[in-house]
């Protein structure tokens, strides 16, 4: 962890915070920072100057109807010395000022370091939990007219797939068209039901699962939006699947998922089948980020996604 870029101290003043100690946890787009004062932590994130306010607004009233309505452990948005959720805030030498979030911590280690069928349990348990929140309010979401996780996003004709994938990918981009066009015909027999599309996640993998005294958190609600929930099911999936054993762990999963209150309807291979929409996303992401270290890390995972892809696109 580094010190962060400019001073805060101004930006901490507007949440009546003094004497703050501030290190950087991730600075590639949104700066994240962990926040700590005399007996408390906290989660601050400044978003970038383009950032989407409708969306982050989306994003924390989720948060905040989950905190209200559930006992999950999740970041909790905190109210400025105004009474708001977002502070507006400049930075030195910038002359826009940018959306700013302070949460509190979650206490704890990532899960993937307590991997076995009894975590996997708990994360389907936890995603049906998140899912069956989201059908009970969609009016959190109703009038959202941002981005979405739909047919859009993954190869509409402004998505990553239509517009970058050829050149990002060369020679491999015709290789993947068949698990694409599964995709396609995977969305063409599922409809935006309250029972199949609602607010998600969107970003389950592990580094945004937390273990800890509280239970089993979940973090970054950076990328949530409406989608479908076979996304959110798909990606975590995925993430199973990489550690020895991943079937079995993934049996666990979606078996805790459909024992809960308010289980996946649809049939898991539609669930299959979007393995192709997370990984489109993730495709689109690293593509999109910038030059350096963090992009270069990424990188090394995609020529096994692209196999991945080619293998279901092909069976």
């Amino acid at each position: 962890m580094t010190a962060p870029p400019f001073d805060l101290a101004p930006l901490m003043a507007l949440y009546g915070l003094l004497h703050a100690q501030i290190s950087v946890l991730q600075h590639v787009g949104d700066l994240v920072m962990k926040v700590e004062t005399v007996g408390q932590r906290y989660s601050l994130r400044v978003l970038t100057a383009d950032s989407d306010e409708t969306r982050l607004k989306l994003e924390l009233a989720w948060l905040s109807a989950l905190a209200r309505d559930t006992e999950l452990n999740i970041p909790l948005p905190l109210h400025n010395v105004d009474g708001c959720l977002i502070t507006y805030w400049t930075p030195p030498h910038e002359t826009a000022a940018r959306a700013c979030v302070l949460s509190n911590w979650i206490e704890g280690e990532r899960a993937s370091r307590q991997m076995g069928i009894p975590l996997a349990k708990q994360l389907g348990h936890l995603t049906a939990q998140l899912h069956q929140h989201a059908r009970h309010h969609p009016q959190l979401w109703q009038h959202y007219t941002g981005q979405r996780w739909d047919a859009e996003r993954f190869y509409g004709p402004n998505s990553w797939w239509a517009r970058q994938a050829p050149r990002d990918l060369g020679e491999h981009h015709q290789a993947l068209i068949p698990a694409v066009s599964a995709l396609k015909a995977a969305l063409a027999r599922l409809a935006e039901t309250p029972e199949q599309f609602g607010l998600i996640h969107a970003d389950l993998h592990f580094g945004n699962l937390i273990s800890g005294p509280l239970g089993l958190g979940v973090i970054d609600f950076a990328e949530a939006a409406p989608g479908y929930f076979a996304f959110d099911l798909a990606l975590t999936a995925g993430e199973l699947m990489d550690y020895p054993g991943g079937e079995q762990y993934v049996e666990a999963f979606y078996a805790a998922y459909q024992q809960a209150a308010a289980p996946y309807t649809g049939p898991l291979t539609e669930v299959e089948v979007f393995g192709v929409a997370t990984g489109l996303a993730f495709l689109a992401w690293v593509y999109g980020l910038p030059e350096g270290p963090k992009r270069q890390d990424k990188l090394r995972w995609v020529p096994n996604l692209i196999s991945k892809l080619r293998d279901f696109g092909n069976s």
